[in-house]
């Protein structure tokens, strides 16, 4: 099975014990069910989080980046995922990118997508400020 499939919210769900009566909502429920010390929820984050850590590893190996930020469900789910995420990416990546990286928690919560949407909308805007509509007002 591909590290994606296994490191993918979705996988929570398909997971033996009590997530998996939660179907497409195991993402969401389980950082309830983590914080109440459900253990089996907390290996199945840990698990999810393990195979996204080597996913994330490999990724550090080839891009080199100084930071990497997990967002959306991991975001929601990081105290629960970090020591394993970290322990995953760890075991992968090599010493010089391992040494210059940082893997963090995204800061703006739920509302990523929308915050990323409107940068996106406005981005004409940003790069040129004299714009109207998004042609030059100069030259």
């Amino acid at each position: 099975m591909p590290v994606v499939a296994l490191a993918a919210g979705a996988s929570l769900a398909h997971r033996p014990g009590p997530l998996a009566e939660l179907g497409d909502e195991a993402g969401q429920l389980g950082a309830a069910r983590a914080a109440a010390g459900d253990r089996t929820t907390l290996r199945a984050i840990a698990d999810v989080g393990r195979w996204l850590g080597f996913g994330i590893g490999n990724l550090i190996n080839v891009f080199n980046p100084d930071l990497v930020v997990l967002g959306g469900l991991y975001q929601r789910l990081y105290a629960y995922l970090e020591s394993s995420v970290t322990e995953g990416a760890r075991s992968r990546m090599l010493d010089a990118p391992g040494e210059m990286v940082r893997i963090a928690r995204s800061g703006l919560g739920s509302d990523a997508p929308l915050i990323g949407a409107a940068e996106l909308v406005l981005s004409g805007v940003i790069a040129d400020p004299a714009s109207i509509d998004g042609r030059s007002a100069v030259g």
